[in-house]
């Protein structure tokens, strides 16, 4: 019985040292940028369904797309700008409107070479279409 409560307590014990760890990783990665919750399709095997929960990190001409819940202190991907283009904009689909809250966005957006599908709110939208659209840091046109 002895082993059990063990076994148990190290349990919840690894699940809290790894949601601290986790937050704590947020925290350092946002300290001193802009940051915004947006989940990415991280593949798309099936019609409404790879969505992950994220935040981008806004850090000059790119942003830097973290998985909400990873200890990698490296981003999934980054997106730069000059180098995107938004494709398309959309409401969720069939089975995509059970996963985001009312008022979420997708963004189809294209890369020299990928292709990365991005949900956000409306706000995050503005912002990122500004960010994409403005030119880059000492770009001369």
């Amino acid at each position: 019985m002895w082993v059990a409560l063990l076994i148990i307590a190290g349990l919840v014990l690894l699940a809290a040292v790894c949601l601290a760890a986790t937050y704590s990783r947020r925290r350092i990665l946002t300290r001193d940028a802009a940051s915004v919750a947006m989940a990415a399709r991280i593949h798309a095997r099936a019609p409404g369904r790879g969505w992950a929960p994220g935040y981008a990190v806004y850090a000059g001409p790119e942003v830097r797309w973290y998985r909400m819940f990873s200890l990698s202190p490296r981003p999934r991907f980054v997106l730069r700008q000059g180098d995107l283009m938004i494709i398309e904009r959309r409401e969720p689909e069939a089975g995509e409107e059970l996963m985001f809250p009312d008022g979420v966005r997708l963004l189809v957006c294209k890369t020299s070479d990928k292709s990365v599908e991005l949900a956000m709110s409306q706000s995050a939208l503005t912002g990122f279409s500004s960010w994409s659209e403005a030119a880059p840091p000492g770009f001369v046109g």
